[in-house]
């Protein structure tokens, strides 16, 4: 597996820390779901 650095602004990672304690997953999760959501709203936008 590659390693993928994601380096994220102080405020949005504290919101993304404070969603995974509230869904109960760890940050890392979360932060793959939330960039997985993008990228499938990214390919619904550009009607791929």
């Amino acid at each position: 597996m590659k390693r993928f650095n994601f380096y994220l602004p102080f405020e949005l990672f504290e919101r993304v820390k404070l969603m995974a304690k509230v869904y109960n997953i760890s940050i890392t999760k979360m932060m793959i779901e939330l960039i997985e959501i993008g990228y499938i709203k990214m390919l619904e936008k550009n009607n791929i």
